[in-house]
């Protein structure tokens, strides 16, 4: 994991997932993590992993983060999950004033490459988690 921040709750899903998890930081190692590496430059903190035995990593995070190694040419694949929610408010795709959307979940119908590296993925509304569909 990688974090600028502190306070991580020991109580997260992430921390009872079966693996080993390091942490990038510019603290200390936290509870709930196995190892920690400082947080710095990033050809430096891979240098640092690599010496420990990692070669390769999963990493999952925001665009900061993504930006950031995409950037210095250090990612070498992408695989990308998509799980559709609608989100509002100014800077959203829905408006603030779109009904409540709460509640309600998405169910893939359809996936389908397009060409060019596109690939078409249809959903459609359902009420409920379980995948009952919406009236």
């Amino acid at each position: 994991m990688v974090s600028r921040g502190r306070g991580l709750e020991p109580g997260l899903p992430f921390f009872s997932q079966p693996l080993e998890r390091w942490l990038l930081s510019p603290g200390q190692l936290q509870q709930g993590f196995d190892a920690h590496v400082p947080l710095g430059d990033w050809r430096d903190c891979l240098a640092e992993l690599a010496a420990r035995g990692l070669h390769r990593l999963v990493v999952l995070g925001g665009t900061g983060l993504a930006s950031a190694l995409l950037a210095e040419g250090l990612v070498q694949e992408l695989q990308l999950t998509v799980c559709p929610l609608l989100l509002g408010g100014s800077h959203g795709w829905v408006s603030p004033l779109a009904p409540d959307l709460s509640g309600r979940s998405w169910e893939l119908l359809e996936h389908r490459p397009l060409g060019g590296g596109e690939l078409l993925l249809r959903y459609s509304c359902c009420t409920t988690p379980e995948g009952r569909w919406a009236a």
